[in-house]
């Protein structure tokens, strides 16, 4: 599926056949298999279109969230949250896992391997009770001298759209106040509205 410009609201662009509609400003709009002539090109597995909501929008919507991290003291990483569409997959309940560590800054997301190597990439599931779901990936990385994780938050579904997008461990707290701004973007975008 491509995105198509323009869908039924002036001003967005149509994610694929789905019933959401992105306005301009948040698109990111991604090159077709072979647009540029080499076919080593990364290019969407998903709709061709992605977004972006600026770290300042974030911070105003999530109280507290971290909008900029220091890699050193002159040099910042802006925190926007760039999210990545595909077809959701629906299929995202899994059994207990038989070893897991919750992660501190966000107890509710554990790890549900153990950590053979640095930097290697971990799964993260979400425990609710007794039901654990896919939740995304984790991996340490080192800012400043100090080792951090920053996670991929992988399995968001809305509807028939799975949202990906990357946190730092410092803004982990607030993963559930991200997943429901994208809910409330998505319900505002709806091509129908």
């Amino acid at each position: 599926m491509v995105a198509q410009a323009g869908g039924p609201k002036n001003g967005t662009v149509r994610v694929g056949q789905t019933n959401l509609c992105i306005p301009e400003e948040y698109a990111v709009q991604l090159p077709s298999e072979g647009e540029n002539g080499d076919s080593n090109f990364d290019t969407s597995a998903g709709f061709g279109i992605n977004f972006r909501i600026d770290e300042k929008e974030v911070g105003t919507e999530i109280p507290n969230y971290h909008e900029k991290l220091y890699v050193a003291e002159d040099n910042p990483r802006f925190q926007s949250i760039y999210v990545k569409l595909s077809p959701a997959q629906n299929n995202l309940e899994v059994d207990k896992p038989k070893q897991s560590k919750p992660l501190p800054s966000a107890p509710e997301l554990i790890l549900s391997e153990p950590q053979r190597e640095p930097w290697q990439l971990r799964e993260v599931l979400q425990k609710d009770d007794d039901d654990y779901r896919k939740w995304g990936y984790c991996t340490e990385t080192s800012w400043g001298g100090e080792d951090a994780l920053r996670c991929m938050r992988e399995y968001l579904e809305i509807g028939e759209v799975r949202f990906a997008y990357e946190l730092h461990e410092e803004n982990l707290p607030y993963h559930s106040h991200v997943d429901r701004l994208l809910e409330e973007k998505v319900a505002s975008w709806r091509c129908d509205r």
